[in-house]
């Protein structure tokens, strides 16, 4: 299993698990999700959605309501690659 130990926020030594540079993905049936620091980057497949890849700011938009990937291209590209990463 890949991830961090609890202990460090279980004992009170720790608040956190992961620091927010730390990119933690997800895949579960070909849908896909990236987290990194406020930033969420997803893809969902047929037949729930069209497998493109948005990019969400929790931090302003905890709702995803608003897709940042054309506005901001270059900050969707960071954790994509991330995501590429964790997927091999």
């Amino acid at each position: 299993m890949d991830g961090h130990s609890l202990t460090p926020v279980l004992t009170s030594e720790a608040t956190e698990i992961y620091d927010r540079s730390d990119p933690i993905g997800l895949e579960l049936a070909g849908n896909s999700t990236l987290f990194k620091g406020d930033y969420k980057l997803t893809r969902n497949t047929l037949p729930y959605d069209d497998a493109e890849w948005r990019l969400h700011d929790l931090r302003h938009d905890p709702a995803e309501s608003q897709d940042l990937s054309k506005q901001m291209p270059a900050l969707r590209e960071e954790p994509l690659r991330d995501y590429e990463r964790y997927a091999e």
